[in-house]
């Protein structure tokens, strides 16, 4: 893969970023962030609901909240699909250690509550447990902690490959810096939330990088 930067000021930039950020990598915690989900319910429960947001485009009923440390929009449609689509870009999940992913799971739990309050299932005769939920989209990322001075200059590389977009910025954290290197993966609709989890610890893909400097 090759990642070209039109900008002199950026290129030399990401060129300071290299040696200095690549040699901690295997050291940067795995992170995840920005998972979508899709369930189902049945469909006549759909109509049960009211109060929420009504999209006029799609028929989606939509309820939009926040969860721990996640934005969280859950979408239900006439046929009784359920999109779920977190947002924690600024507090990813961890996926390092045993407690790492006991956080994860707590998370995934509180979504599911989430979605049992929307439909009103008291007794989860509705709504699927979340291993029955399907992945469809997130994001693993490292970080590293940089200067907070490149945050002047807008460093952002992007390049796709089939169904992955890998990406390398810089970002402020609050107190901290950090440059992020970034995949977005996306599954599709054949394998179960609990089947890809444990494949998602997988190192981010290995890309040539090369600076050009017109």
């Amino acid at each position: 893969m090759i990642f070209l930067i039109s900008s002199k000021v950026g290129a030399l930039l990401f060129a300071y970023l290299l040696p200095f950020g690549l040699p901690l990598l295997p050291a940067a915690s795995l992170m995840v962030h920005n998972m979508h989900f899709k369930t189902a319910i049945p469909s006549q429960h759909y109509w049960e609901l009211a109060g929420y947001e009504y999209n006029q485009g799609n028929g989606a009923r939509v309820y939009n909240g926040r969860m721990e440390r996640a934005n969280v929009r859950y979408a239900l449609y006439q046929n009784g699909t359920v999109d779920i689509q977190t947002s924690c870009s600024y507090f990813p999940f961890k996926l390092q250690t045993d407690a790492d992913r006991f956080k994860l799971i707590g998370f995934f739990s509180q979504l599911q509550t989430g979605l049992e309050n929307i439909v009103n299932d008291p007794h989860q005769r509705i709504v699927k447990d979340v291993p029955e939920w399907y992945l469809t989209e997130c994001d693993i990322n490292k970080d590293i902690k940089v200067s907070s001075w490149l945050q002047i200059f807008p460093i952002k590389i992007q390049v796709k490959n089939l169904d992955h977009l890998f990406s390398i910025y810089v970002k402020s954290l609050g107190k901290d810096t950090v440059c992020r290197i970034e995949e977005k993966r996306h599954f599709p609709m054949i394998f179960l939330l609990y089947q890809i989890i444990p494949n998602v610890k997988q190192p981010l893909a290995i890309y040539l990088i090369v600076i050009e400097i017109p």
